[in-house]
Formats: structure tokens, sequence, C-alpha cells
């Protein structure tokens, strides 16, 4: 499709210029989708750039990290308390503790049941309001 400068769309009659906006419409659909669909893969690509670049952090952390930091890994607050950061580090201990304490208790459970999302079936109950099932 011809794209026309403003000169000549202005010399156009109503008809026609309808015509043209109508024609320039249906010519831009393919180019928008064709932007939607890349503005998505440059989502999902600078997300995964994202989540390579705090994986490699954690990982140098770990690697060049004294002892302190690399405990810390397994026991959460153990480098805070060791650098004198004693409420944080044992907030961060209970914090650790309790979770592991849930898993254990009932947590596990509730993870066990979650490929058949439970026990209990779907089953049909009586709406006397509506006066069906």
């Amino acid at each position: 499709m011809k794209k026309y400068s403003d000169l000549e769309y202005l010399r156009l009659s109503k008809p026609k210029k309808f015509l043209y906006k109508f024609l320039s419409f249906f010519a831009a659909i393919p180019v928008a989708i064709l932007n939607f669909f890349k503005k998505i893969g440059r989502f999902f690509k600078k997300i995964g750039v994202g989540i390579v670049n705090e994986l490699k952090d954690i990982a140098v952390t770990f690697k060049e990290g004294d002892a302190k930091t690399r405990i810390s890994y397994v026991v959460m607050g153990y480098g805070s308390i060791r650098r004198g950061q004693i409420l944080r580090g044992l907030m961060f201990f209970l914090f650790e503790a309790v979770f592991i304490a849930y898993m254990v208790l009932s947590g596990g459970y509730w993870l066990c049941m979650l490929p058949s999302l439970g026990k209990v079936g779907p089953s049909m109950v009586y709406n006397e309001i509506y006066d069906s099932y």
C-alpha cells in the first residue's frame, strides 16, 4: 500500500481518506502482532538474564566468601551473628527453624498431596436458591 505524505493525504476526498485509514489499519495489524511477540521474547530474555546473573552472584559469593559466609548458606543467620548483628542473625535462624519445623510436622504431608490435589474428589452439592447441583 502506498504511503501518502501529509499534503497528498489532505488532497484526498473524504471517501478516499476513509479507505486509506481503513486499509492502513489492517496493513498495520501483522506488524503490531510481530512487535507484540518481540516484546514478549525480550521480556522473557530479560527475566532469564536476571536469574542467571543472580545465580552467578551467589556462586561468586560462595566461592570468594570466608567461612562465615559459607556456613550461612546452610545455617541462616550464622554470618550475621558472627559479624556482630546478633538480633538480625537470631531472626534469620528463627525463621529457618520455624520453616523446618513446619515442613517436618505438616508441610511434608501437604506437599505429598499436591499431585492429586487432596483425597476428596469433586462432588455435587445441591443449591436450593438456584435449584441445581
